[in-house]
């Protein structure tokens, strides 16, 4: 469910049974107006007639990845990270996070 008011989405009915609201960045909230429910199965579907010339496969696992490639490399926060994607345990969210090269870098000119 999308909620605009508070800017945050509620994911339900996980594998888990789990609930969580994860927050929505300002610049998508226009974007959203129009969902007030959507379902994995519709954006899957929407997903696939928007992207239809594109050669890279998308999906919404592809967007999860980049999203938790992006918050990282924003935050260097993998525990942030872990929350808004709603896992367990950290090795899951390492599955989705990944490290750019630009960050490896960064993080040994540091030392």
């Amino acid at each position: 469910d999308v909620d605009l008011k508070n800017r945050t989405i509620l994911v339900r009915s996980t594998k888990t049974k789990k609930f969580r609201a994860v927050p929505i960045h300002p610049k998508l909230a226009p974007y959203l107006k129009k969902f007030e429910f959507f379902s994995l199965r519709g954006m899957n579907s929407a997903l696939r007639r928007a992207c239809a010339d594109m050669t890279t496969k998308v999906s919404p696992y592809v967007f999860r990845h980049v999203f938790a490639t992006q918050v990282l490399s924003k935050t260097a926060n993998l525990r942030a990270v872990q929350v808004l994607l709603g896992h367990s345990r950290s090795t899951m969210t390492e599955r989705y996070a990944h490290v750019l090269d630009a960050q490896l870098r960064e993080a040994v000119e540091k030392l």
